[in-house]
């Protein structure tokens, strides 16, 4: 996609949780947690207080074994 940036993922277990902890470090988020398609998961982005971005994404396996759970 023209003028998007190239831009690394880090795993988490929770892409909600993970951006709150950049907000609580002094970084922005740029994009909330969205889904990426069905079965792919999900990913957030963000900037950290030096002005690097960067994403955090999220296996759709991690939620589906919760949901079995309950």
């Amino acid at each position: 996609m023209p003028g998007q940036p190239f831009m690394s993922y880090i795993e988490v277990s929770s892409v909600d949780a993970a951006l709150k902890k950049v907000v609580a470090a002094g970084g922005k988020v740029c994009m909330p947690m969205m889904e990426i398609g069905k079965g792919m998961g999900w990913v957030g982005a963000f900037q950290d207080a030096e002005g690097n971005l960067m994403g955090f994404h999220q296996g759709a396996q991690a939620t589906c074994d919760e949901e079995q759970s309950h």
